[in-house]
């Protein structure tokens, strides 16, 4: 005897038949694709030739380099940390239409190199930042130049062979020139002037260990945290391209807890145009020392 279908068993049949497409449709947003690289350990770097892509190209396994993206798309790391705890001073760009990497400038795997700063505001063939670790804030400019501030630099002098410093220096992908833009060629201790005022004078100091960095509508570079000799701060700075001056915009010198307020319920304190998003960092803990996990929330600061 034939068994009728009814509207009940058809609506379940088409729900669950719903359900596996938009399983199928979207189970794969949260999926990694291995795109380039070996998977293997320790493998040596793959040079090529300077300035020209190729599919075998790569850069050496790095600890912390500088990373960019740039107006193009384009993706740009510089430096960075090797697991012999050589630090480099390449710069790469991967185009991630082509999956190609290009060695852009810099020696091919030669570590540790001190920093050669030139004329300050005047870039050169010959100026580079040097070997840079340990991450340090970088932004892009509005013309599509690659900025970077400290880091922690091989020292040209001196007995202690390595120091987080508090330069700054600006690259033009055009002319595939560095400029020392800002900042002391030996490290100096930062500057705090007075908050809202820019000056000068103003420094935020040396700085490593630093990932949290925008820019603004206005052009302007702003930096929350990172380090001084691996303390966590609690500051946040804006630099103007503009005027090349430093401005301390939120925070407090004093190692202290955050301070979160109430979840969603935002404190203003001064009205500009700008939301910045601050999605980690190192936290203290008791009287000395941090924690290494990210703070798992996300916090949103207005100026």
């Amino acid at each position: 005897m034939k068994k009728l279908i009814t509207t009940v068993q058809i609506s379940a049949i088409l729900f669950f038949l719903s359900l596996a497409t938009f399983s199928s449709l979207y189970a794969q947003s949260g999926l990694w694709t291995w795109v380039h690289g070996d998977s293997a350990y320790y493998t040596s770097a793959q040079y090529g030739i300077r300035g020209i892509a190729d599919s075998s190209n790569v850069p050496p396994g790095l600890y912390a380099p500088v990373y960019w993206t740039g107006k193009d798309g384009k993706f740009w790391i510089y430096g960075g940390k090797d697991y012999n705890a050589g630090y480099y001073s390449d710069l790469w760009q991967f185009d991630p239409d082509t999956r190609m990497w290009t060695w852009v400038k810099g020696d091919s795997g030669i570590v540790n190199q001190p920093p050669t700063y030139g004329i300050r505001g005047v870039s050169s063939p010959t100026n580079s930042p040097g070997c840079r670790g340990l991450g340090c804030p970088a932004w892009t400019d509005t013309s599509g130049n690659l900025w970077l501030y400290g880091g922690y630099v091989k020292n040209r002098t001196g007995t202690i062979q390595y120091n987080a410093m508090n330069d700054l220096w600006k690259y033009d992908i055009q002319t595939n020139e560095w400029t020392w833009m800002q900042g002391d060629s030996v490290r100096t201790p930062r500057v705090l002037g007075t908050k809202y005022v820019s000056s000068p004078a103003n420094t935020p100091g040396w700085k490593d260990e630093c990932s949290d960095s925008w820019v603004d509508a206005n052009n302007n570079f702003w930096f929350y945290g990172g380090g001084e000799d691996f303390w966590p701060e609690q500051l946040l700075w804006r630099y103007s391209p503009s005027t090349n001056e430093w401005t301390w915009m939120s925070g407090s010198n004093v190692f202290t807890q955050g301070h979160y307020g109430t979840k969603g319920v935002l404190i203003l304190l001064i009205i500009l145009e700008n939301v910045l998003p601050i999605l980690h960092g190192r936290v203290p803990t008791g009287s000395f020392g941090y924690s290494e996990e990210a703070i798992p929330g996300l916090f949103t600061i207005s100026f």
